[in-house]
Parts: C-alpha cells; sequence; structure tokens
C-alpha cells in the first residue's frame, strides 16, 4: 500500500485519468485486504478481552484497569529511552 500511494503522490500529474482510477482503485483494494487481515489477527484478541474484562467484578476491572495502564506506561517509557 505504501508503493501505491507514493506513486500516487510523485506521478499525479503525468497520470492520465484512466491510470488514476486504476491506482485508486488497487489502493482502496489493498485497503480492504489490509483491514480484513487486521481483523483476522486482532478480532479474537478482542473478543477475549472483552469476555474477560466483563467476567470480572466491577471493583477489580478498576484495579486490573489500573495495573495494565501502569505496565503500559512503564514498557512505553521503557522504549523511549
Amino acid at each position: 500500500m505504501l508503493q501505491l500511494t507514493t506513486f500516487r503522490a510523485t506521478h499525479k500529474k503525468t497520470m492520465t485519468p484512466d491510470q488514476a482510477t486504476s491506482v485508486d482503485l488497487a489502493l482502496r483494494h489493498a485497503r480492504v485486504r489490509e483491514n480484513a487481515q487486521a481483523l483476522a489477527t486482532f478480532g479474537g484478541m478482542s473478543t477475549t478481552s472483552y469476555v474477560l474484562w466483563s467476567s470480572l467484578p466491577p471493583t477489580w476491572s478498576a484495579t486490573a484497569g489500573a495495573v495494565a495502564f501502569g505496565v503500559r506506561g512503564f514498557v512505553f517509557g521503557t522504549q523511549a529511552i
């Protein structure tokens, strides 16, 4: 997809309308495939995560959320160094 967007940006003024349409269609198709792959990869994870979080008691959810936020902040800080 990056190659298509780069090509479109660098050749926008020299492309014929047919070529521009073809590039736009190819780009749209690439985006659809990329979104489908992301859904296939992360869709199952989101369902599992939702079921897990909704099964916890309210106080546990708040505590687990705070711990997860802290861990995420620590990891982000470590990666930034």
